[in-house]
């Protein structure tokens, strides 16, 4: 912690007015990396007309979030072992909206009458592995075809 507060220019005694431990860090940031995630997404897949352009959307919110935050993704990465109810909360908010966006595509005849949730965890999943791939540990960006 003394080295995240000599980086912020803040004392250490500062620090601890705010957070009790290094958890409590990660515990926030995760929280507010996940919630900035999910509303960018919400407001994308809400702008789109058509199941395609909201999934190609979702696509390149998640990984332009994830370019611009790898450092946060990977300590989020890291709260599944740490505060497992966090890391469940995040994907559980992503399923949501991922599952809303299946339910809305069905309700206007696009897909035919799928399993919201499997369908919202595979895209999930999709997205996790690209960006985990070339953004996380591969070459640090994920091919335009992709």
């Amino acid at each position: 912690m003394a080295e995240i507060c000599r980086r912020a220019g803040v004392a250490n005694g500062t620090f601890y007015q705010y957070f009790k431990d290094k958890e409590a860090v990660l515990l926030e940031l995760a929280t507010r990396l996940s919630k900035a995630l999910r509303t960018e997404l919400a407001v994308a897949l809400q702008a789109e007309d058509d199941l395609e352009a909201r999934l190609l959307a979702a696509f390149r919110i998640f990984v332009s979030f994830i370019r611009e935050n790898r450092a946060l993704y990977q300590i989020f990465r890291e709260i599944e072992f740490v505060h497992k109810r966090t890391h469940n909360r995040f994907y559980e908010g992503l399923v949501k909206i991922f599952a809303h966006c299946f339910a809305e595509a069905y309700r206007h005849g696009e897909v035919r009458r799928v399993d919201f949730e499997v369908a919202a965890v595979a895209t999930i999943g999709v997205l996790h592995f690209l960006v985990l791939r070339w953004l996380i540990l591969g070459p640090g960006e994920v091919p335009e075809q992709a």
